[in-house]
């Protein structure tokens, strides 16, 4: 390495202790740690830990790592898109013609990855009436106030005397908020309130946009495909890293009494149903996790297919291979 000088850093929030880096070095310098009691917060520590004699700082470990917690950094430089490094080729993007702004992505996200940013047109822009509260027949019963749905009514309470036996100085109408359902006219005991709703005359006028972006927080994305599952608009495409399948002894799982694979897995891929888990491969990245710590051995991945490109060694090349697609 000459007078280069190279660093491994580690970033324990966004390690899932999957175990990829732990497979592929081809020193043994990376050992896991207990996985399921760290997930279940029973211990704190790092997933993985690194054994500094023995790591050569090659890089191989955050070449493969899916998760982006193990960088490597030449002269204070990650070596990410690097010329002469491997690189996953998977992608997230969202469409933005498409997108509603809904918040679905980033509320699935297992990851929390998603983050979304909209600026809601003002209600009055989207409704349209004239209303009005007679102070000659308002008996402030309170009614009004206390069915509008959108809050819009605010009665001015007051403590009455001998020298005003008003129980409230007036009452107001906010028609920022008010809605003209005609709620508040129905429940009048005595007529008091006149309301007309225009919004169906003006309907053509009455047009507003969301305006925002849904932010991608690259780090922390998995590619689990959550986000493109759930979308109602088809806006997001996710290309995941991994292909492959997992299978699975089901008459031997032990459900809810153990389900140590659900407690592990990165991307809320495993839910327990019917006392079995249950593993969704639309949401799976098949990074191992789960198959590490089942204690009955059940599960099983086969990994046909890794979407890692620019591999100019033919030595790294033959190690992740052997040691990933089996």
């Amino acid at each position: 390495m000459g007078s280069e000088r190279r660093t491994l850093n580690y970033n324990p929030d966004l390690c899932t202790g999957c175990g990829l880096c732990s497979e592929t070095c081809p020193v043994d310098a990376i050992d896991r740690a207990p996985l399921l009691p760290i997930a279940r917060g029973l211990i704190k520590m790092n997933r993985v830990s690194f054994n500094k004699e023995k790591c050569v700082l090659c890089g191989l470990c955050a070449s493969v790592c899916i998760f982006g917690a193990i960088d490597l950094q030449k002269d204070g430089k990650s070596i990410r898109g690097a010329d002469e490094y491997p690189f996953w080729d998977f992608k997230l993007e969202i469409d933005d013609e498409k997108c509603f702004l809904c918040g679905n992505c980033a509320d699935a996200c297992p990851r929390n990855a998603l983050l979304t940013i909209r600026d809601l047109p003002e209600r009055k822009s989207l409704v349209k009436g004239e209303i009005n509260v007679s102070m000659e027949k308002c008996i402030y019963c309170g009614e009004c106030a206390a069915m509008c749905p959108a809050s819009a009514i605010e009665i001015s309470w007051r403590d009455p005397d001998s020298s005003n036996m008003a129980i409230a100085d007036g009452i107001r109408v906010d028609e920022d908020k008010c809605l003209y359902c005609g709620i508040c006219k129905r429940i009048c005991p005595v007529g008091a309130i006149r309301m007309s709703c225009l919004t169906c005359m003006y309907n053509e006028e009455l047009k507003a946009t969301v305006e925002g972006a849904v932010i991608t927080i690259d780090e922390r994305c998995a590619h689990c495909g959550w986000c493109m599952e759930i979308c109602p608009a088809n806006a997001i495409t996710v290309k995941k890293p991994i292909r492959g399948t997992i299978s699975q002894a089901d008459e031997r799982c032990r459900g809810e009494s153990c389900h140590a694979c659900a407690d592990v897995c990165p991307c809320n891929a495993i839910s327990i149903i019917n006392g079995t888990a249950r593993i969704d491969e639309k949401f799976c990245v098949f990074c191992g996790a789960c198959s590490s710590v089942c204690p009955d051995g059940l599960l099983s991945i086969e990994r046909s297919e890794l979407r890692i490109r620019n591999l100019k060694s033919a030595a790294w090349e033959h190690i992740i291979k052997t040691a990933l697609q089996k």
